[in-house]
């Protein structure tokens, strides 16, 4: 299959601090059908915690008012000049894009794609415009790291995977092995999926199902380890069609 283009219609939020706030908040957002409500519980849902290494990416999913899905990217990375809080802490910024999945699967929209084709938009957007562009789909590749097949296996299960010993590994290369995983799940499934190029392992409550990070979290995480694929039984029954994936 050649590859393609998919038209989306993207919404947006910017998830930071001014220099007199203290805490993490929605700056500003894009007046489209999903809500200001949305945004923040989706980004307080999905947040990866403090991060030291950026930028990196969270991916998640929210429904609007409606009941339609939208499949999010989430950028977290430092201003373009550095910038300090009330505090005296240095701000991290979140850009925050979505789009619904019904348009995104039209065609095989990766990860990497949405990366690339929404990274271009800063925001904020002037009145709170929505975002209309094109992004490449493709065929996926077949996975090349073995570890691949053995994490989308244990995604099927109700339990979460932790991704160790990749902490030398660059963002582009985490967000492949995204891609391969999610290429091997029933593309339903990704409407469902949240995953992360980097979580931190002293944030317990986050609701990420495929994350990396540099210790375990909670031991009834699957954790695997970056390099060392294993085919053992994954130990759990396959999760059921009624289940809600996070």
């Amino acid at each position: 299959m050649k590859n393609m283009v998919v038209p989306i219609t993207a919404e947006w939020a910017l998830w930071g601090k001014e220099g007199h706030d203290t805490v993490y908040r929605l700056l500003e957002c894009s007046n489209g059908p999903l809500t200001r409500d949305a945004f923040e519980q989706a980004l307080v849902r999905y947040s990866p915690g403090a991060l030291e290494d950026l930028p990196q990416v969270t991916f998640s999913w929210l429904r609007d008012q409606q009941g339609d899905s939208y499949l999010a990217i989430a950028i977290h990375d430092r201003p373009d000049h550095d910038r300090y809080d009330a505090s005296g802490r240095e701000i991290v910024e979140t850009s925050y894009y979505c789009a619904p999945f019904r348009q995104l699967a039209t065609g095989a929209v990766s990860y990497q794609a949405m990366y690339e084709g929404l990274r271009r938009f800063p925001l904020p957007i002037a009145a709170g415009a929505v975002i209309r562009t094109e992004l490449s789909a493709s065929r996926p590749d077949p996975p090349r790291n073995g570890l691949a097949v053995r994490v989308a296996a244990l995604l099927l299960t109700d339990q979460r995977v932790c991704i160790l010993g990749a902490d030398a590994v660059g963002l582009g290369e985490r967000m492949r092995f995204l891609d391969e995983v999610a290429a091997l799940l029933p593309y339903g499934m990704r409407s469902r999926l949240s995953a992360s190029t980097w979580a931190s392992s002293t944030h317990q409550n986050h609701y990420l199902r495929l994350f990396f990070s540099s210790s375990s979290r909670h031991q009834d995480d699957h954790v695997v380890v970056w390099g060392q694929p294993g085919f053992s039984p994954t130990g759990y029954p396959p999760r059921s069609e009624e289940h809600t994936s996070e």
